[in-house]
């Protein structure tokens, strides 16, 4: 169960508004014309639960309070002070309170990192950067964790529990990607700068429990996808090889004679065939799969008698079982190109089962397809709105989580009304959605069963 974000409250944000934002089931959704502070209150809320001090100082505010779980935590401005200022005596600190701000990871992640190639990202990366041996980052890192648990060492409503508290994994898809994008298209060069810093940002984010997902990168879109299939094949391969090499153990121990094989009775042609078409031959010939199939008919009609019917029905049911787990690992893959597909038009992806790929074929009969000769279509080539959904529902079904808590800015910027209502659902019924806010001027964005979820921004304005 993941945890409930009930409210959050802003007291006298810029000197002079408070604000009592409340969420229901960990949803919301803030409606305004642009300018109304939406974006703002949006960009709050996800520095507070992802600890980024240093970008909430740059609000101004009295204080902050979140309910959680039925517990409210209040952090002052001058809390975060003490971990933004310059409290620390040497400058040296600051220095790696840049450095770790930069990498997206907090002090107590990177002593869990620490190695060689950390110290390098944090010590040696600028020309600029004060002369550090390792253990002296190292000592730094420790003195940073020790003032950040002392700071919040509160019984009743520490930062720290309150960061504890906080179970799942936040994506965050603020407005200003799309300048970014743009940025892009009229400088060249900055593409090549972007790459670098992500590299290095990205390095450490499986550590991190928070993702800004600044551009719509097809080159992360792509990775994922092939990180997918290999993981897919190599598990399928692996558990193959598994069935094969204990064919020894269970012709000795007779393995084969307490084996349940009802199952036989239930497969079908086409998963007998889906099975087999991803044995190679080296380990099934053409001639032992026909032998397979006659054998299996021969089950239908009548149990095993002899040891080596016994010994074959025992083989075809660890197969059956090895197919029905890899179809379970696949789910997540034929979820994703299902909702994807709903999406692209003249287009879809096509998961190959067989030789675990998942490219996005044209429609060959379909009037909206633009290119229904080419045998692929590449991602770089979709529609600005279309990579915004592939992207989206990519770290959704194929990223190793499945407990995200979504902040999303004007979702409906590149998308056309149909794709606007559906959005949002979509998102909510994948299953790996635990929290979803969304800031949004477009009333289409929230016609549907998430319309009780959306509220204006005036509503909770305080005196």
């Amino acid at each position: 169960m993941a945890s409930k974000i009930e409210y959050l409250h802003i007291q006298e944000l810029y000197g002079q508004k408070n604000y009592h934002i409340s969420l229901e089931d960990n949803q919301l959704i803030l409606v305004g014309e642009n300018g109304t502070g939406k974006s703002t209150i949006t960009s709050i809320l996800f520095y507070v639960i992802t600890g980024q001090w240093k970008n909430l100082w740059k609000f101004k505010f009295s204080s902050i309070s979140i309910g959680v779980d039925g517990k409210e935590y209040k952090i002052t401005r001058e809390d975060v002070s003490k971990l933004v200022d310059v409290d620390f005596p040497a400058s040296t600190t600051q220095y790696i309170i840049g450095r770790l701000n930069d990498l997206g990871l907090e002090p107590e992640e990177a002593l869990k990192e620490w190695g060689p190639q950390l110290y390098r990202e944090i010590a040696v990366s600028d020309r600029h950067a004060p002369s550090l041996n390792p253990s002296a980052v190292r000592k730094v890192l420790m003195e940073l964790v020790d003032t950040q648990v002392s700071l919040f060492d509160e019984p009743s409503n520490s930062i720290a529990e309150f960061q504890r508290k906080i179970d799942f994994h936040v994506l965050y898809l603020p407005t200003y990607r799309r300048i970014e994008r743009d940025l892009k298209a009229i400088f060249p060069d900055l593409e090549d700068d972007i790459k670098k810093f992500n590299i290095r940002h990205n390095r450490y984010s499986s550590l991190r429990k928070h993702q800004e997902l600044v551009e719509f990168g097809m080159q992360d879109v792509m990775n994922m996808i092939s990180s997918t299939m290999k993981s897919l094949e190599t598990s399928f391969r692996t558990s193959l090889d598994a069935l094969t090499g204990g064919y020894l153990r269970v012709i000795l121990r007779k393995e084969y004679e307490r084996t349940d094989i009802s199952i036989l009775a239930e497969i079908k042609e086409e998963d007998l065939n889906d099975i087999l078409a991803k044995i190679d031959d080296s380990v099934l010939s053409a001639l032992d799969q026909k032998a397979l199939r006659e054998t299996i008919k021969t089950f239908s009609e009548r149990q095993p008698q002899s040891e080596i019917d016994k010994l074959s029905a025992h083989i075809i049911t660890k197969l059956i079982l090895l197919h029905k787990a890899q179809l379970e690992r696949e789910t997540k893959v034929r979820e994703f190109a299902a909702t994807c597909n709903r999406y692209l038009k003249g287009k879809s992806f096509e998961f190959n089962s067989t030789n675990f790929t998942l490219p996005i074929k044209p429609a060959k009969d379909d009037p909206a397809a633009l290119n229904p000769l080419e045998d692929e279509i590449k991602l770089s080539m979709l529609s600005s709105g279309e990579k915004q959904i592939v992207s989206l529902f990519s770290h959704l079904y194929l990223s190793a989580h499945d407990d995200y808590f979504i902040m999303i800015d004007e979702p409906e910027l590149s998308l056309s009304v149909p794709w606007q209502k559906t959005l949002l659902p979509d998102i909510m019924s994948s299953g790996k959605c635990k929290g979803l806010v969304a800031v949004t001027h477009s009333p289409f964005i929230y016609s549907n069963e998430l319309e009780s979820k959306a509220h204006s921004m005036s509503e909770f304005l305080r005196d």
